[in-house]
């Protein structure tokens, strides 16, 4: 199956303002891209090129830099990517893993986002999710409340 990603995105701006932006499917599926990628920023009030700098961040994410000029711009792309469309695999029996005991090098995925109160959102997530078994069932339910 063929998948259209595209975006078209205004931001308004009072001043310039300095942005990273990741706005594209993970270079990990390039390879899969029908249509490549064509990036497009541009000032709202001259309707020209934004200057922009282009980098991977350490996940592998193409990243890019700019300041958004006053006034504001406009991000727009349009990419096809083929896909098998078939489900992620899973394990039905994968277990939990208290966080000590995972290796040093995952734990940066479990930190806090700055996007999220994480102290007022705890306490809510017990309650959505604590009484469910703990494993691959959980982390499904929680998947599926988001999807809802």
């Amino acid at each position: 199956m063929q998948i259209r990603v595209g975006y078209r995105i205004e931001i308004v701006t009072a001043q310039p303002t300095p942005k990273v932006v990741l706005l594209d499917p993970h270079p990990s599926r390039r390879k899969d891209m029908v249509r490549q990628p064509k990036p497009q920023i541009n000032s709202i009030v001259d309707g020209k090129n934004v200057r922009v700098e282009e980098y991977n961040d350490s996940f592998g994410n193409q990243c890019r830099r700019l300041v958004i000029p006053q006034g504001g711009a406009v991000f727009t792309n349009d990419v096809i990517v083929s896909d098998p469309g078939l489900p992620d695999e899973f394990d039905k029996d994968a277990p939990e893993v208290w966080p000590a005991d995972l290796p040093a090098e995952v734990t940066e995925y479990t930190l806090a986002s700055r996007y999220c109160e994480v102290d007022e959102l705890s306490a809510t997530a017990w309650n959505l999710f604590g009484n469910f078994a703990p494993g691959w069932n959980r982390v499904q339910q929680i998947c599926n409340y988001v999807n809802a």
